[in-house]
């Protein structure tokens, strides 16, 4: 059944995104094919492969440690006070720190 419910919504925000769309007529079907083609071929390497999961599993152990980093830099920051407002002294600087990565 929630297998349905994701199935009818990703059709529902299609039509969302078709009903807004500002010229329907030249709205980019094929690109939505493409992309949701792509995206269940990477979760089917992810889900169904070994190897895919290892990929995934790695790249879930870095981010762990980098925001095992960002909590260090927090608590030198803000001091150990900083788990007892988690959004404003975890979420916030670990947003902070991961676009400093990024940039």
């Amino acid at each position: 059944m929630e297998r349905l419910i994701s199935l009818l919504g990703y059709f529902a925000m299609l039509l969302v995104a078709w009903l807004i769309s500002g010229d329907r007529r030249r709205f980019p079907w094929r690109v939505v094919v493409v992309g949701t083609v792509l995206q269940f071929a990477l979760a089917l390497v992810i889900l169904r492969t070994a190897p895919g999961a290892a990929v995934f599993a790695a790249i879930g152990t870095a981010f762990r440690w980098v925001s095992d980093l960002s909590d260090v830099g927090s608590r030198f920051v803000f001091g150990e006070r900083f788990l007892e407002h988690p959004f404003a002294f975890k979420v916030l600087p670990t947003i902070v720190f991961f676009s400093s990565l990024a940039a």
